[in-house]
């Protein structure tokens, strides 16, 4: 017998994605870009609640009878996740409560508008500052384990397990009849975004079952520890169990359609735009397709992509996975937010968090995974004697002059002063800058001295060769956000130091400052005593430290 959207309509699910959602194609696009066809899967448009793709997992995740009997479903994404908005809707509609564990994300189109929906909804919120730190705390509801969390029953992250791919296998046959009916032609390639990979396992499952090869071109959205096709694999194995203990086995011969994986739009990592996300989203707005960012925006920029790169001539299908709109949000939404997410969302909505913010943040997660008591294990260093830098700090800053200054990384230091003599450099110029600042200098070097661990690296910083110190600092200025910062910021402390000392002028061609030093009082044209001016009250004594000037 033949397997089709009928027979997996048998089985237990809410019956909420009933009709096929439409292909809209883009003709005059194609002809821009070179392609034969281009068109648009409108899973937006779907029905009922607000549509998108999480609908058709949700159609069978929810009618399970675990999920069915529960009072109260568990589940996990970011605060602006539309797993978690759509899951809200769909606990309304069933009379249930959604315990929502979330972590913060940064800012963009759609992440507010799905965060009011979640909150809007007969939802309890548990927010973190972090993944990391959601995880740790909800260990169960992240690995999506299926017995009860505290009196709720887990839903797997993003609606990706077995019942879940289940809801896109349906979808794959969906879209073979559609091909089938001449509303499209057989397209050359899909470009959908994988996110938790319930989506594309299925669709991938889905296409293989009724023996139609189309490569599905899975945009990553998420870290490669997530989009792998490891995980595509597992999530396809278990939705086949699954259905074969519901007596709708698949042939053992079925394949699934080919899955390539592009992880050239993830940018600096999930819920981060990209300056080609951002623009696909302003592209196709005229086309009333609504695009979010963070994963129907980097979907259609590899698209654009790769006609731009003229892979022309071809017929090519865009699954458009987010919703159309959203409810409209309760008016106090922003009140049933917890205390500490509601704090951020102020900061991050009046400019955002700090540079200082983000690097001490950042320097102090770092030292506080090197577990403090590495700092303790330095040899002196001879001769330093700091009144704002520690010890192993100014080590640190030695270890950067010998990877920075020198035009080969570890070769002899150009003509100006030691190592030792750049930190008492750098130290002086620290002296009576603000304790928020200063706090930001011990974050830096704390972030860089023990970040070795991002390169999976157990050698602090000062332990590497400086060739390897030199390319560790290139790799931390090329991520962007506080770990950049804090590459920089060493760099600029570098330079200040070293090229202070007039013995480093020539090395760099510079002749000295144009004013010569005042040797003496300043006096007028004939002579006599000049009234000191404004200026010169800003300047202090030779031979006075910053803070014995501001005193």
């Amino acid at each position: 017998m033949a397997y089709t959207r009928e027979r997996l309509d048998a089985l237990p699910r809410l019956g909420w994605v009933a009709q096929p959602t439409p292909i809209t194609a883009l003709p005059e696009l194609a002809q821009e870009l070179g392609l034969d066809w281009l068109g648009v899967k409108r899973d937006d448009l779907g029905q009922p609640l607000h549509g998108g793709t999480k609908l058709r997992k949700l159609d069978f995740c929810l009618a399970t009878p675990r999920l069915a009997k529960a009072e109260v479903v568990v589940s996990v994404g970011a605060i602006g996740s539309g797993h978690l908005a759509t899951l809200a809707s769909a606990c309304a509609e069933l009379g249930k409560q959604l315990h929502a564990c979330s972590f913060w994300e940064p800012l963009s189109a759609g992440v507010l508008e799905n965060l009011a929906t979640t909150v809007s909804g007969p939802t309890t919120f548990s927010y973190h500052h972090s993944a990391v730190g959601m995880a740790l705390a909800h260990p169960l509801a992240v690995l999506g384990v299926e017995r009860g969390v505290g009196q709720g029953a887990v839903l797997a992250p993003g609606a990706s397990d077995a019942t879940g791919v289940v809801g896109l296998l349906r979808a794959g046959l969906e879209l073979a009849e559609q091909i089938d009916a001449g509303e499209l032609p057989t397209p050359d390639r899909i470009y959908i975004p994988l996110g938790s990979g319930g989506t594309v396992a299925g669709l991938a499952l889905g296409l293989g079952l009724v023996g139609r090869a189309i490569p599905i071109h899975a945009v990553a959205t998420v870290p490669r520890a997530v989009a792998r096709l490891g995980r595509l694999s597992a999530l396809m194995k278990q939705a086949r169990i699954w259905l074969a203990a519901h007596d709708l086995a698949l042939p053992s011969d079925v394949t699934h359609a080919p899955i390539v994986i592009d992880r050239g739009e993830l940018g600096p990592g999930y819920g981060y735009a990209t300056p080609r996300g951002l623009a696909a989203c302003a592209r196709f707005a005229p086309f009333d397709l609504r695009l979010e960012p963070i994963y129907s925006g980097k979907a259609m920029a590899a698209l654009l992509r790769d006609a731009d790169a003229k892979r022309a001539g071809s017929n090519v299908l865009f699954w458009l996975t987010p919703s159309a709109h959203l409810p409209t949000p309760s008016a106090d939404w922003e009140e049933k937010l917890p205390r500490a997410l509601a704090r951020r969302l102020r900061l991050a909505r009046s400019g955002g968090l700090r540079r200082r913010q983000l690097l001490l943040r950042g320097g102090l997660v770092v030292g506080g995974l090197a577990l403090g008591a590495r700092v303790g294990l330095y040899p002196r260093f001879e001769g330093f004697e700091g009144k704002v830098l520690a010890p192993w700090q100014a080590l640190v800053l030695a270890a950067a002059v010998e990877a920075i200054v020198p035009a080969r990384a570890g070769e002899a230091l150009p003509a100006g002063p030691s190592a030792l003599e750049t930190a008492e450099h750098v130290d002086r110029f620290l002296v009576g800058m603000s304790p928020a600042a200063l706090r930001d200098i011990h974050a830096l070097f704390a972030l860089v001295e023990h970040g070795t661990g991002l390169d999976a690296d157990l050698r602090r910083f000062t332990r590497l060769d400086p060739a390897a110190r030199l390319a560790f600092l290139r790799r931390l200025s090329a991520l962007g956000g506080p770990l950049a910062q804090a590459a920089r910021g060493l760099r600029d402390l570098v330079y200040l130091g070293f090229y202070q000392d007039a013995r480093a002028w020539p090395s760099i061609g510079y002749p000295g400052p144009l004013v010569p030093p005042r040797l003496h009082a300043p006096r007028t044209a004939d002579g006599h005593p000049r009234p000191a001016s404004v200026y010169d009250n800003l300047i202090a004594p030779a031979g006075a430290s910053p803070a014995e000037a501001w005193s």
